[in-house]
Protein backbone atom coordinates (compact mmCIF):
# COMPACT_ATOMS: atom_id res chain seq x y z
CA UNK A 1 0.00 0.00 0.00
CA UNK A 2 2.67 2.80 1.18
CA UNK A 3 4.92 1.65 -2.34
CA UNK A 4 1.42 2.48 -4.40
CA UNK A 5 0.92 5.83 -2.39
CA UNK A 6 4.50 7.04 -2.98
CA UNK A 7 3.96 6.39 -6.42
CA UNK A 8 0.73 8.08 -7.18
CA UNK A 9 1.54 10.94 -4.53
CA UNK A 10 4.87 11.48 -5.25
CA UNK A 11 4.88 14.91 -5.66
CA UNK A 12 2.62 15.39 -2.16
CA UNK A 13 4.93 16.20 0.70
CA UNK A 14 2.57 14.56 2.85
CA UNK A 15 -0.10 11.62 2.72
CA UNK A 16 -3.64 12.00 4.82
CA UNK A 17 -5.52 7.98 5.25
CA UNK A 18 -8.79 8.38 6.15
CA UNK A 19 -10.21 4.88 8.02
CA UNK A 20 -12.92 3.85 9.77
CA UNK A 21 -14.76 0.98 12.35
CA UNK A 22 -14.75 -0.94 8.91
CA UNK A 23 -11.33 -0.84 7.59
CA UNK A 24 -9.85 -4.18 8.71
CA UNK A 25 -7.01 -3.68 11.59
CA UNK A 26 -4.36 -4.39 9.29
CA UNK A 27 -4.62 -1.47 7.80
CA UNK A 28 -3.72 0.98 10.25
CA UNK A 29 -0.94 -1.99 11.51
CA UNK A 30 0.45 -1.95 8.33
CA UNK A 31 0.31 2.05 8.57
CA UNK A 32 1.87 2.45 11.61
CA UNK A 33 4.89 0.01 10.50
CA UNK A 34 5.62 1.84 7.78
CA UNK A 35 6.05 5.48 9.83
CA UNK A 36 2.36 6.79 9.19
CA UNK A 37 1.39 8.88 12.42
CA UNK A 38 -2.05 8.50 13.68
CA UNK A 39 -3.89 12.18 14.12
CA UNK A 40 -6.48 12.69 17.05
CA UNK A 41 -9.93 11.64 16.29
CA UNK A 42 -12.43 14.75 14.91
CA UNK A 43 -16.14 14.64 15.54
CA UNK A 44 -17.14 16.31 12.57
CA UNK A 45 -20.86 16.20 13.23
CA UNK A 46 -22.87 15.15 16.65
CA UNK A 47 -26.67 14.88 17.00
CA UNK A 48 -27.85 16.72 20.19
CA UNK A 49 -31.45 15.88 20.22
CA UNK A 50 -33.96 13.41 18.82
CA UNK A 51 -33.78 13.16 15.04
CA UNK A 52 -36.99 15.03 13.55
CA UNK A 53 -37.52 14.01 9.96
CA UNK A 54 -37.69 16.43 7.82
CA UNK A 55 -39.65 16.50 4.45
CA UNK A 56 -37.35 16.39 1.21
CA UNK A 57 -39.51 18.81 -0.77
CA UNK A 58 -37.09 21.72 -0.04
CA UNK A 59 -34.32 19.92 -1.25
CA UNK A 60 -33.27 20.46 -4.89
CA UNK A 61 -30.37 18.80 -7.06
CA UNK A 62 -29.75 20.59 -9.94
CA UNK A 63 -26.97 20.69 -12.76
CA UNK A 64 -24.78 23.52 -12.85
CA UNK A 65 -25.88 25.08 -15.55
CA UNK A 66 -25.12 29.51 -15.22
CA UNK A 67 -22.61 31.65 -13.71
CA UNK A 68 -24.58 31.86 -10.61
CA UNK A 69 -24.24 28.05 -9.86
CA UNK A 70 -20.12 28.32 -10.93
CA UNK A 71 -20.00 31.14 -7.80
CA UNK A 72 -22.59 29.17 -5.83
CA UNK A 73 -19.90 25.86 -6.33
CA UNK A 74 -17.05 28.04 -5.82
CA UNK A 75 -18.47 29.67 -2.51
CA UNK A 76 -18.97 26.26 -1.01
CA UNK A 77 -15.45 24.75 -1.94
CA UNK A 78 -13.67 27.67 -0.20
CA UNK A 79 -15.81 27.14 2.59
CA UNK A 80 -14.94 23.41 2.26
CA UNK A 81 -11.36 24.34 2.30
CA UNK A 82 -11.28 26.84 5.33
CA UNK A 83 -13.27 24.60 7.55
CA UNK A 84 -10.28 22.02 6.75
CA UNK A 85 -7.56 24.31 7.43
CA UNK A 86 -6.93 23.22 10.80
CA UNK A 87 -4.85 20.05 8.73
CA UNK A 88 -1.31 19.88 9.03
CA UNK A 89 -1.29 21.22 5.49
CA UNK A 90 -4.10 23.60 4.26
CA UNK A 91 -4.74 24.07 0.86
CA UNK A 92 -4.08 27.56 -0.42
CA UNK A 93 -6.35 29.61 -2.26
CA UNK A 94 -4.53 29.35 -5.25
CA UNK A 95 -4.91 25.76 -4.80
CA UNK A 96 -8.60 25.93 -4.63
CA UNK A 97 -9.14 28.54 -7.41
CA UNK A 98 -6.75 26.12 -9.23
CA UNK A 99 -9.01 23.37 -8.40
CA UNK A 100 -12.55 25.33 -9.17
CA UNK A 101 -11.07 26.43 -12.33
CA UNK A 102 -10.14 22.64 -13.56
CA UNK A 103 -13.60 21.45 -12.88
CA UNK A 104 -14.74 24.26 -15.17
CA UNK A 105 -12.90 23.29 -17.60
CA UNK A 106 -14.20 19.78 -17.15
CA UNK A 107 -17.39 20.03 -18.58
CA UNK A 108 -19.86 19.75 -20.63
CA UNK A 109 -17.67 15.90 -20.38
CA UNK A 110 -18.26 15.69 -16.86
CA UNK A 111 -21.34 17.17 -15.22
CA UNK A 112 -21.09 19.12 -11.61
CA UNK A 113 -24.70 19.44 -10.15
CA UNK A 114 -25.69 22.13 -6.52
CA UNK A 115 -27.86 20.48 -3.96
CA UNK A 116 -29.77 23.52 -2.25
CA UNK A 117 -31.92 23.81 0.52
CA UNK A 118 -34.74 25.54 0.53
CA UNK A 119 -33.13 27.51 -2.14
CA UNK A 120 -29.81 27.98 -0.57
CA UNK A 121 -26.91 25.95 -1.82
Amino acid sequence: MTRLTDDIYFHSRYKVVKINPFTPPEVPARMVLAGYIEQNATVQMMLTGQLKPRELTELSIYPISNEADWRALSKLVFANHRETAREENPLTEKTTRGMIESYWRKTPVCKFFIAAWSGEP
